[in-house]
């Protein structure tokens, strides 16, 4: 059984009105936490009931792309003082998430951060902690972001945390001109409307695209087995949403399909008026469930029928520190950010990781890149940054600065973003501890469920960032424009 109560609302909406419309009846546009979720939402799909001028059988799903979702790979919240893990030093333009797939960020060598793809080969700057003190070592191997991160965590503490200004300079002082390098930020945008966690997934196999860099909200393709796409919020498609189970069923929440197509916001706001949300889907059981109760013939639309928004959206500035420590960051510090131009932009829907480049400048990149990392020391209330000589990936870079030093580095203001950006060779990028955790449940629970289609999500356009259960894929989950209108499914 489904861990949700879904209810289908044909009525086609935008993302952001189903979320309104669910969130009024007392539920939220739909969570999709299992696989028995899917498989109740495309038992329930009406397809029929979601025909539109084009991409029909689509509902809105809470899932949206939450493009602020950067967080530092030192994650120990001891280590920031308040507001240092959100210390930015952002170039003028980034986070830009180009082609989406920037979701790693860098420092460049004039000490501004960027975002850039995971899997790109630089530099880490790795943070060797010390107590309350710090020091960074920009490695002199390339790596990928989650090598840099492994690499750190091993060899130091973390890939480099940039929480302030001074921070950010030593880490800069490190990056030689013209480079950028790993730090340990990165970005995980795909949230839940309902703001549970989003860790079940069910894109389809090209989702999430993030097309024309604008598809932040997500639709169930009621004809691909309710798999997710990302997709425009502002079309308006029918919509679910969902609500807590309250009766002994094995979905973690109640659903309701609604099958008038709306944007995935007004899918959201329809939930929500409804003391719902859109739907979250945490467990297999919640996609059987909304299989189950997916209509499909009231998801026939003009193209891309039979899907429905969740409550999945992709958070692209849920940037964050890999050490989450809040004792380490004061008032503000946790929020620094020194982004160069332009990012982060999660180039190709890859870029969750943090950089710094020679600069000093922040960069989003593939955390799968080889990039030396940043580690901090952290002794007491000081801190020391230490560029790791080694290329890793960020989660490798991550290990290793949590091994040998404190973490990756946070940079918590301007003159940690100095003390990073000397240790920066010029034209190269080092990790740091920043990173984003996109996608979210439009209800707020964190998203661990995943049931994306095959190639999804794929950030098409780079604009997917709501998410659709495509019930003609088995509710499987696609990225797609916010903006389309689509059936939704509303859970509480």
């Amino acid at each position: 059984p489904s861990s949700h109560e879904y209810r289908f609302v044909y009525e086609p909406m935008t993302w952001a009105d189903a979320q309104r419309y669910c969130r009024r009846m007392n539920s939220d546009l739909a969570t999709i936490a299992t696989m028995e979720d899917m498989k109740t939402l495309n038992k329930m799909a009406v397809m029929n009931n979601m025909v539109y001028t084009s991409y029909s059988y689509r509902a809105w799903i809470g899932l949206y792309d939450d493009v602020d979702s950067w967080r530092w790979s030192l994650s120990d919240s001891g280590f920031y003082r308040t507001g240092e893990d959100s210390f930015r030093k952002w170039q003028s333009g980034e986070p830009n998430n180009w082609m989406s797939t920037e979701r790693c960020g860098m420092v460049t060598g004039e000490g501004l951060w960027q975002d850039g793809p995971c899997s790109s080969a630089r530099r880490p700057v790795c943070a060797n902690i010390t107590g309350p003190g710090v020091s960074f070592v920009l490695v002199q191997s390339e790596m990928n972001w989650t090598e840099a991160q492994s690499f750190c965590r091993k060899q130091y503490s973390d890939l480099a945390s940039i929480r302030n200004e001074s921070e950010n300079q030593q880490v800069q002082q490190l990056v030689p001109a013209g480079t950028k390098v790993w730090t340990g930020l990165y970005r995980d945008g795909w949230k839940w409307s309902a703001g549970s966690r989003f860790s079940f997934s069910y894109w389809k196999s090209t989702e999430p695209n993030n097309n024309n860099g604008n598809e932040k909200c997500v639709l169930a393709t009621f004809d691909a087995l309710g798999k997710w796409e990302d997709w425009r919020c502002d079309v308006e498609k029918a919509f679910i949403c969902s609500s807590k189970s309250v009766v002994s069923s094995p979905s973690s929440h109640e659903y309701r399909f609604v099958y008038e197509p709306m944007t995935w916001a007004d899918a959201q706001r329809y939930c929500r008026r409804m003391n719902s949300d859109l739907a979250t889907i945490a467990t297999m059981e919640d996609m059987k469930t909304l299989n189950k109760m997916a209509v499909m013939n009231n998801m026939v639309y003009t193209s891309y029928s039979y899907r429905a928004w969740i409550g999945l959206y992709d958070d692209v500035d849920s940037w964050r520190w890999s050490l989450s420590d809040s004792g380490f960051y004061r008032t503000g510090e946790d929020s620094f950010r020194k982004w160069q131009s332009g990012e982060p932009n999660n180039w190709m829907s890859t870029e969750r990781c943090g950089m710094v480049t020679g600069e000093g400048l922040w960069q989003d990149g593939p955390c799968s890149s080889a990039r030396r990392p940043v580690c901090a020391n952290i002794t007491g209330p000081g801190v020391s940054f230490v560029l790791v000589q080694s290329g890793m990936n960020w989660t490798e870079a991550q290990s290793f600065c949590r091994k040998q030093h404190s973490d990756l580095a946070s940079i918590r203001n301007e003159s940690e973003n100095q003390q990073v950006q000397q240790l920066v060779p010029a034209g190269t990028k080092v990790w740091t501890g920043l990173y984003r955790d996109g996608w979210k449940w439009s209800a707020g629970s964190r998203f661990s469920f995943s049931y994306w289609k095959s190639t999804e999500p794929n950030n098409s356009n780079g604009n997917e960032k709501c998410v659709l259960a495509t019930f003609d894929a088995l509710g499987k989950w696609e990225d797609w424009r916010c903006d389309v209108e689509k059936a939704f499914i509303c859970s509480s």
